[in-house]
């Protein structure tokens, strides 16, 4: 039941593109995403949901070349890549356990208040990005961007940096001597 759950937000984040430019090539694309996510989610392998998240969001870009952009559309995007993500990790790490009503309440509470607070900061953010005017010449919009990937990217490899060495020092945690680290005359 929980990988069913996790098949919702995948059909819709690989629908959204295909509904902005209906085509068969968008349609292969975004099916080929929905099969890498719902792979994932079956297997309990993260990097393919990952994968077909990622693609599904290269379709989005795609369909918005030459379109105007859609406010409702990119919040429905971007609020279902996070359950989609949010929530095949939470059918991976609950696999094969009885999960009770009261855990299934507060997940599905965090699950709403992660897409309503998607939902609003999104919008406050697209209010203030109406307001704000960037001028200059043609060649600072691609430099923008650029900068702005990067620092994406950087804070993507700090996150798994962080995360990694999070890890590791939980395992060093766990597997030290406590012996070791008394003093003498001192017991556990």
């Amino acid at each position: 039941m929980m990988r069913s759950i996790a098949l919702i937000p995948i059909a819709v984040v690989a629908g959204v593109p295909v509904l902005m430019r209906p085509s068969s090539a968008f349609a292969g694309i975004g099916a080929a995403a929905t099969v890498l996510c719902m792979a994932g989610v079956f297997l309990r392998w993260r990097p393919l949901v990952t994968a077909g998240a990622s693609l599904a969001l290269m379709l989005f870009t795609l369909a918005l070349f030459g379109a105007r952009s859609s406010l409702v559309s990119a919040i429905v995007l971007g609020v279902s890549l996070a359950l989609a993500l949010d929530v095949s990790e939470f059918a991976r790490r609950f696999h094969g356990t009885v999960v009770t009503m009261p855990a299934w309440s507060r997940q599905a509470r965090h699950w709403v208040a992660t897409a309503l607070l998607g939902v609003v900061t999104t919008a406050a953010l697209a209010s203030l990005a109406t307001r704000v005017k960037v001028s200059g010449p043609p060649a600072l919009f691609p430099i923008l961007a650029a900068v702005g990937a990067l620092a994406a990217l950087a804070g993507i490899a700090g996150a798994v940096r962080s995360a990694r060495l999070g890890t590791v020092s939980a395992e060093t945690e766990e597997h030290s001597d406590p012996s070791s680290q008394a003093k003498e005359g001192e017991s556990w």
